[in-house]
């Protein structure tokens, strides 16, 4: 086939798609139109001039787009314009004009705007029925400027927000989103750019060793600039001389085994609670005099981190879960039970998973065995922040009952 046929083709592809996409928008249009006035005549009064001009000048659902010269993975970029578009096409609100009762983001930011932007359309349209036309179009005006507009414009920042917050990365790197209106194609479309920053990275030398160690932050945003907002700690807050601020680093040694010991939960979910727990820092020493820094996960405690003042920063090496040898409660847990390092690494109570998915909280006496250590904020950490692959509700209450012998000590306890 030759080049000139091949091009012919393309073009009458396009031309073909084009019609068929106005088409498309003008049916959609037309079933709005006539549910909201509740009145079916009413779009018959635009001319088709307007018509035309409507479809030229729609609104577009927001999309999500990568922001110049930034870095952001194509995987990264591709989950979440997908995940967007799934909101954008199922998220339903309560509407309740004219025959409407509810309504989707994607026929709210298109439809909606498309036709509001035209009732208030200035200069006005001349012919005769536009008065009609802007009376019955009148409710969505007023929905524009009500709770509902700032409700579902609100839910579309959450998910974009929380989608991104996801991918977020002390190690790898961090993302936010910026909004941004192009009217560069005659048409106005609301977009949301993802921006890339990477922590700062830097050698720690510890027991005459190198470690690589990054800056414990997040994003943070002051209108119109994105940054990253780094932590810095009081120097008596860990009981030290007043009147330092310490830079936070952490190890990766340390961001493994967070991962590790909270698994089956998302990543950038897990290194938010770090700036946060770091933000609210509450420490404590262990039985050794080790430095222990508390990491609370949604305000429930599941562990530390062991860290130590080096080069002048303050350095977390490693995290240590709640029922871990060296934190008060696992020692407590210890001299209650006698269970040892190894016996937490059999019952797999040395992990989060273990709380979330078994059944181990429907078991009276394990659970109590637990609390009186301490560790009743790992029961407490619900259930949506649990990503694993399996969720099982694994049988695990019998396997620690009948491994620690719970059932001969209630029975001698209560003979």
């Amino acid at each position: 086939m030759s080049k000139h046929k091949k091009k012919v083709n393309q073009l009458k592809s396009q031309k073909i798609a084009l019609a068929h996409n106005r088409n498309e928008f003008i049916s959609h249009l037309k079933q709005f139109c006539d549910k909201v006035t509740g009145n079916p005549e009413i779009f018959k009064h635009i001319p088709a001039a307007d018509i035309d001009m409507l479809f030229e000048t729609r609104l577009r659902s927001p999309k999500i787009r990568r922001a110049p010269n930034n870095k952001v993975p194509s995987a990264v970029l591709k989950y979440c314009q997908e995940m967007m578009m799934s909101s954008i096409k199922y998220q339903t609100f309560d509407f309740g004009i004219g025959r409407l009762d509810k309504i989707t983001m994607h026929e709210y930011f298109s439809i909606a705007y498309t036709l509001t932007a035209y009732a208030g359309r200035n200069p006005e349209p001349t012919y005769v029925a536009y008065k009609e036309v802007k009376s019955a179009l009148q409710p969505l005006v007023v929905i524009m400027n009500s709770e509902l507009n700032n409700e579902i414009w609100k839910k579309y920042n959450d998910i974009v927000g929380s989608t991104i917050m996801l991918f977020n990365n002390l190690d790898t790197g961090m993302y936010a989103t910026k909004d941004d209106y192009n009217t560069d194609l005659g048409y106005i479309c609301y977009n949301s750019d993802i921006y890339s920053m990477q922590t700062e990275k830097i050698d720690i030398v510890v027991d005459g060793k190198k470690r690589p160690a990054h800056r414990v932050g997040w994003i943070g945003w002051k209108i119109p600039d994105l940054f990253i907002d780094y932590v810095s700690v009081k120097s008596e807050a860990l009981g030290l001389i007043a009147g330092l601020n310490l830079e936070v680093y952490i190890q990766n040694h340390a961001l493994d085994r967070l991962f590790e010991r909270m698994d089956g939960i998302n990543t950038g979910i897990l290194h938010l609670a770090v700036f946060n727990s770091l933000k609210n820092i509450k420490t404590c020493r262990n039985k050794k005099g080790e430095l222990l820094i508390e990491y609370h996960f949604f305000g429930n405690k599941t562990g530390y981190f062991r860290a130590q003042v080096a080069d002048g920063r303050l350095l977390l090496l490693t995290f240590l879960f709640l029922t871990n040898n060296g934190t008060p409660e696992g020692e407590r847990l210890h001299q209650n039970t006698g269970i040892m390092k190894e016996d937490k690494i059999y019952l797999t109570i040395d992990k989060i998973s273990s709380f979330i998915d078994s059944d181990i909280a429907n078991d009276p006496r394990v659970k109590k065995m637990f609390t009186d250590a301490g560790c009743e904020s790992l029961f407490k950490v619900h259930k949506w922040a649990y990503f694993a692959e399996e969720n099982n509700n694994r049988q695990l209450s019998e396997l620690v009952s009948n491994y620690l012998s719970l059932d001969k000590e209630n029975k001698a306890a209560s003979s």
